[in-house]
């Protein structure tokens, strides 16, 4: 729902409550029949418990409308194993930035180490052979586009019971202009996303997904060594229990394709 809806929303939620037909407050006390004993023999009438239902909505309802409530219950957006921090209502929009728009730095997230700011400075680099050995959980390769072929580097990390893989495609004739990057992270492995700029709902294989673009710091639970700023669109999805992170600068639609080539 974008702000504008939810705005929408807000003012309906307030214009119906002030003009909403409330009955007489209910005789509550008169309802009891305490007898000799003092204990109660009746309860509130059914009619009478739908009317107090009814309050109850709208008083939630006027709550979840004020803007630091609202924040306090959506801090955070979950998808698969990663938790996207939000401090305004999630804004599902397919708009892009303004060009030339002043973008504001992202928020620093506590016990988070930037130093790494680039997936070829990760640790545990290994080969996809050796790797299909070492993890836990199969590893899958995107079949499109046609010409992917195998990554040209292999990222292996474990730490107890989590792990995570990252394989890394480069542009052609190039050692270090990164085109694509995909996470896997085993189960048990989580991932923590500062609020990027853009975070959109949309589906991979008919499941749900979340596409994100803007800039934000991004860290492996466990591993902060690989916490680093984020600036490329990234597609996130689940299957089989694992979660997916697709990096790339390129559009929705094409991530979303290579995403569901995934065999």
């Amino acid at each position: 729902m974008n702000e504008n809806r939810q705005d929408d929303l807000e003012n309906k939620i307030r214009s119906l409550a002030e003009e909403f037909p409330y009955p007489q407050t209910p005789d509550i006390a008169g309802n009891f029949d305490w007898g000799k004993s003092g204990s109660r023999r009746r309860f509130l009438q059914p009619r009478q418990l739908v009317w107090i239902g009814i309050l109850l909505i709208v008083l939630i309802s006027s709550l979840v409308a004020v803007p630091e409530v609202r924040a306090r219950l959506l801090e955070f957006l979950q998808i698969g194993a990663i938790r996207i921090q939000i401090t305004e209502p999630t804004q599902t929009s397919t708009a892009s930035p303004v060009p030339g728009a002043a973008i504001a730095p992202p928020t620093a997230t506590p016990g988070f180490d930037s130093n790494l700011v680039s997936v070829l400075d990760l640790d545990g680099e290994t080969t996809l052979e050796e790797l299909r050995g070492q993890a836990e959980f199969p590893v899958y390769l995107p079949t499109y586009p046609i010409n992917m072929g195998e990554p040209d580097r292999v990222y292996y990390q474990q730490l107890d019971e989590q792990s995570f893989v990252v394989l890394v495609w480069l542009y052609p004739d190039t050692d270090d202009e990164i085109w694509i990057s995909l996470y896997a992270l085993g189960q048990g492995t989580g991932g923590l996303k500062g609020e990027p700029e853009v975070i959109e709902e949309v589906e991979v294989n008919g499941s749900r997904a979340i596409w994100t673009d803007g800039p934000h710091l991004f860290v492996i639970d466990g591993f902060f060594q690989v916490g680093r700023l984020v600036e490329s669109p990234v597609l996130i999805w689940t299957v089989d229990g694992l979660t997916y992170r697709l990096e790339a600068d390129m559009s929705k639609a094409e991530m979303i394709r290579i995403a569901e080539s995934l065999k």
